[in-house]
């Protein structure tokens, strides 16, 4: 067998092994994805950061923050997104456009703003800044992440719950997340 028989062989062999943990151990599956990705999102971010600055001002890799996010990931991400899903899955289970839009415009209006709060309290809070810096930094950035948010997450949204499998809803979305994630990353660590 040739080198990409036996590559194309474990990944199925890989892919299968994941859809089986998503349905044997989904929590703890969807949060190691979500960790795993936040981790990478971050590395982007700190990548695309330094090439804003010349070579002399550009920083090494930060472990510290790829891990905090990596950490928020694992903790929050995976598992509330596990959880919110089921609960929009169970009051809205068809995938007709009536219950795709619901569960899009109940995505948009009572996760998104309250996670992207979260997300900055929690950030904070493993970059151990004071109530007083967390206060700030949500003045300063929720209301603009929460706009963006708005502007990208509805239409990825519709897709996922019109055409994505519920149990693989939030490793899509964690896929899809990479861009995100690097981008609160950026916000994150901007200002």
């Amino acid at each position: 067998m040739s080198y990409y028989g036996r590559l194309g062989k474990s990944l199925k062999f890989a892919q299968a092994k994941y859809i089986s943990l998503l349905h044997t151990r989904p929590v703890i599956t969807k949060a190691a994805t979500s960790g795993v990705l936040y981790f990478i999102s971050d590395s982007i971010s700190q990548y695309i950061e330094n090439l804003q600055h010349e070579k002399e001002k550009r920083k090494p890799f930060q472990l510290d923050r790829a891990l905090r996010m990596a950490t928020f990931g694992f903790c929050m991400t995976g598992p509330v997104f596990h959880y919110w899903y089921l609960i929009l899955d169970t009051k809205f289970p068809k995938k007709k456009t009536s219950h795709v839009l619901m569960k899009s415009a109940l995505d948009q209006i009572i996760c998104a703003p309250i996670f992207d709060a979260i997300f900055f309290i929690g950030m904070g809070v493993l970059e151990r800044k004071s109530w007083e810096q967390i206060k700030e930094k949500l003045k300063k950035d929720w209301l603009y992440t929460y706009l963006v948010d708005c502007s990208v997450w509805p239409f990825f949204n519709i897709f996922s719950f019109k055409y994505i499998p519920n149990n693989q809803r939030v490793t899509v979305m964690n896929l899809f997340n990479i861009s995100w994630t690097a981008f609160l990353a950026y916000t994150n660590n901007s200002h």
